[in-house]
């Protein structure tokens, strides 16, 4: 076999092949239950907004998806108007979109991923601000990789219960 013909393929596979498919997918275990409705969650993905503006809740924002399905990584990227919102609004995805300063995880937005009723209404969002409510439980990041538990509040109709881990992308 000719090396030469050998190497250039390689280098051509090299350069069309791109570095995020190299990256380990993020996974995801447990479930989401809201009014006697469970929901599985398998699939994770992570996203980190710097907010140099200030325009977000959470300076910096990391934003968590645990999903029932696989959806575009893209669609954490943005402001306030996030794909994964529309995703949910017309049933594309259902799970949970988990928004916090990953340097102070104790105050935490939980944003349910479900179909809403006219396809255009606003998603239920939860803010809890205490501390001691654990929402996020655990939580290890690096620079590149994210992971944890989440657990919802033993009260209300809303359950939940995930242990995560993903890579995280950065805006």
């Amino acid at each position: 076999m000719n090396s030469p013909w050998l190497l250039a393929s390689l280098c051509f596979l090299l350069a069309v092949v791109p570095t995020a498919a190299a990256i380990d997918p993020g996974r995801a275990t447990g479930y989401v239950e809201l009014n006697g409705e469970r929901i599985e969650l398998q699939g994770v993905y992570a996203h980190l907004h710097r907010n140099a503006d200030g325009r977000l809740p959470f300076t910096p924002e990391l934003r968590i998806v645990l999903a029932d399905r696989e959806i575009p990584q893209a669609s954490l990227a943005g402001l306030e108007s996030l794909p994964v919102l529309e995703l949910a609004r017309t049933g594309r995805v259902r799970g949970l979109l988990i928004r916090l300063d990953p340097d102070e995880p104790g105050t935490v937005m939980v944003t349910l991923l479900l179909p809403t009723r006219a396809g255009h209404e606003s998603l239920v969002t939860f803010r809890y601000s205490n501390p001691d409510a654990g929402i996020v439980r655990q939580l290890k990041r690096s620079p590149t990789r994210v992971g944890g538990n989440i657990a919802c509040p033993a009260s209300g109709e809303l359950k939940c219960s995930v242990q995560f881990s993903a890579p995280v992308f950065n805006e």
